[in-house]
């Protein structure tokens, strides 16, 4: 029985000493492997004079984003996160109001509280005693992005707010796709300018240049494009419309039951009405000399016209129309005869 037991705990070490060896072998060669892998990436890197190309830099920014998603965050690694990505924001506001040069001189004010600045500005129209022209005006306006929303909370106080809308755009991914190509394009530059350096042949020399050109060109063109990206994402859009107005639109709840919806469309006919009726004595009021004097020149037309329909006829016209008269007369009398004779002709025949 003892001998038995010696037996069997002699095999357990044995397997587990055999157990202890395999595990140690893979050990051994992942850790090989990965040694292996390693310096073939610094040996390729070696080789490339430290230039990594342009989709393995975007292969590695994909990797890293996939893996920030795949990774648990806390809070702060969250915020970090949220605060990397890149956002156009655009606004647009439609403003009325009944005092233009103050809402116009409040808005110039805000505008430089804000650190922004006018980008276009336009403005037509007459003044407040012109109903068919009144003054309104258009602006372009760039506030700095982390000051946009005072900016635009700001605008409800200097004006009746018609109609406001806003846009946002996510060029997270282009913005660092960019910033990557012009990185990679600048290693590439140096590269090629460290190989220029040591050339001696004019052949391969004219070829390096040509390729040293177009890098830079591209360099340039990249460096633009993500300056214009920066500037659009530093500096937000807001498109402000100011319209001066007689009354400042109000905008009610609308009628649910019949005889609310039959008073508002009486209400609304009476104003049209008080409306109509205001802007025409209004138009003959400011009009009025134009009026006047167009009423004198088609009274004068009338009474001219009036005398020469009435003007007295010449001695010629008398003894024409004289004789006319004294024709018709002997015309009639001749008539006359020719019917008495035939009467008589006839009472004979009788």
């Amino acid at each position: 029985m003892r001998k038995a037991i010696q037996v069997i705990t002699l095999v357990m070490i044995i397997l587990s000493i055999l157990a202890g060896c395999g595990s140690s072998d893979e050990t051994m060669t992942s850790d090989s492997a990965t040694s292996s892998d390693y310096g073939y990436a610094e040996e390729a890197k070696e080789e490339s004079g430290g230039y990594v190309s342009e989709n393995t830099a975007m292969e590695d920014y994909d990797d890293m984003a996939y893996a920030d998603q795949e990774a648990p965050m806390d809070d702060s690694d969250l915020k970090s996160k949220v605060d990397n990505r890149k956002y156009i924001r655009t606004f647009r506001f439609y403003l009325e109001t009944l005092e233009y040069e103050k809402t116009i001189s409040e808005l110039e004010q805000m505008v430089e509280m804000q650190f922004g600045f006018f980008e276009s500005s336009e403005s037509e129209g007459g003044g407040a005693t012109d109903t068919y022209r009144r003054r309104s005006a258009s602006y372009t306006i760039r506030i700095p992005k982390e000051k946009v929303d005072a900016f635009t909370k700001g605008l409800d106080g200097i004006g009746n707010v018609v109609n406001k809308s806003s846009f946002t755009e996510d060029v997270t991914g282009q913005y660092y796709d960019t910033e990557a190509r012009i990185k990679t394009l600048e290693v590439q530059e140096e590269r090629l300018l460290a190989i220029l350096e040591e050339a001696d042949n004019l052949e391969y020399i004219i070829e390096l240049e040509r390729e040293l050109s177009d890098v830079r060109y591209q360099i340039e063109s990249y460096s633009s494009s993500f300056r214009y990206l920066e500037d659009q994402i530093n500096y937000s859009t807001v498109y402000v419309n100011v319209q001066e107005v007689k009354e400042p639109t109000v905008f009610e709840e609308e009628p649910e039951t019949f005889f609310e919806k039959m008073g508002k469309g009486f209400m609304e006919s009476v104003e049209g009405v008080v409306e109509f009726f205001a802007d025409l004595v209004l138009f003959l009021t400011t009009n009025s000399p134009v009026l006047i004097l167009l009423g004198l020149i088609g009274y004068g037309g009338y009474r001219i016209l009036r005398r020469i329909l009435n003007k007295p006829k010449s001695k010629k016209e008398k003894t024409s129309d004289s004789n006319v008269l004294k024709d018709s007369n002997i015309t009639k009398v001749s008539k006359n005869s020719q019917e008495g004779t035939t009467s008589k002709d006839n009472h004979k025949k009788e």
